[in-house]
């Protein structure tokens, strides 16, 4: 009877863990097949709409950006506006590669309540950032450039007026109890040398002054500028009237030793240049308009003096002052 009763229990209790199987079983087809799929497509969306997000945020900036490289208004708040992004974006790329400790990521949100399948594309997001990154650098380095073009003349590579008139205003700033001067050339009679050879040898003719003024000043460290059609300017921070001078004789006789052919010049048979000096050690209230106002009256003089020669303002040119 005892082993009767114990056939029975045994069979029972195989019986129960059969149907405990069989219910673990289909308890996980159903799982598989009813409830991971929605599952997966649930994450599957959110990730989605988190990278559509990302990804539209980067465009905005990346249009914003363009826009800005295209208005020459504003070449001064360029880099300004590069800051601001980049510095966001740089969050950004800690928070998708969680380079700095633990994961950005974690410690924005519960990593339990995060969805697998969106940490699994945490390297999408890195890619993304890497290429916005890229798309920031390209649209620096064509500000950097056009940046240049806005400061400098195309013809002869020197600066412009205003990248002249920008320096010569901080050279007086920055140092007011110094002495800084500023030469203004102009190649004499340059409308007969047009007139005779032609704007394309005209324009030669610019470039060759151009270079050979860059070389006489370049062992000063001094700007040289164009600031006119035929009209120069040298920037000389730090140097005084005697200096000045004497650098603008030294000009003046390398430029007359190219030998440029001026058939046409009344003052000699090759390319000739007047130039005016001003010192701010002789220049009443000082500011870079009236230091260049000095030069261009010390200019007027030479050319009234016959050309192909240096005059200063304050000594050669004191007569013309009313």
């Amino acid at each position: 009877m005892k082993q009767v009763r114990h056939s029975l229990a045994s069979r029972f209790v195989l019986f129960l863990a059969g149907l405990l199987v069989l219910a673990m079983t289909a308890l996980l087809l159903i799982e598989r097949v009813v409830f991971q799929p929605d599952l997966m497509k649930a994450e599957n969306q959110q990730a989605g709409q988190e990278l559509a997000r990302i990804e539209n945020s980067l465009t905005q900036n990346h249009n914003a950006l363009t826009a800005q490289t295209r208005d020459w208004a504003h070449w001064d708040d360029t880099y300004q506006l590069y800051g601001l992004v980049l510095k966001p974006l740089g969050l950004f790329t800690r928070f998708v590669t969680g380079k700095q400790g633990e994961s950005s990521l974690a410690q924005r949100e519960n990593l339990a309540d995060v969805p697998g399948s969106l940490l699994q594309r945490k390297d999408e997001f890195g890619t993304l950032a890497r290429h916005a990154q890229r798309l920031i650098s390209q649209q620096r380095e064509q500000s950097k450039m056009l940046l240049d073009l806005s400061q400098h003349d195309p013809l002869t590579g020197l600066a412009n007026r205003r990248l002249f008139d920008a320096s010569l205003q901080q050279s007086l700033s920055d140092e007011p109890e110094k002495p800084t001067s500023v030469l203004m050339l102009d190649i004499d009679h340059f409308k007969l040398y047009n007139d005779r050879y032609g704007h394309p040898e005209g324009d030669r003719c610019l470039a060759s002054v151009a270079e050979c003024m860059e070389q006489t000043v370049k062992p000063h460290g001094f700007l040289v500028a164009r600031t006119g059609g035929e009209e120069f300017s040298v920037l000389m921070p730090e140097t005084g009237l005697e200096q000045a001078r004497t650098c603008a004789e030294e000009l003046r006789k390398a430029i007359a030793g190219l030998k440029l052919p001026h058939a046409d010049s009344p003052v000699s048979d090759v390319v000739t240049v007047s130039v005016g000096v001003a010192s701010s050690v002789n220049v009443d209230n000082v500011s870079g308009s009236t230091l260049m106002r000095s030069a261009d009256l010390a200019l007027y003089e030479a050319k009234d003096q016959g050309r192909n020669r240096v005059a200063c303002f304050g000594e050669d040119a004191a007569n013309i002052f009313g």
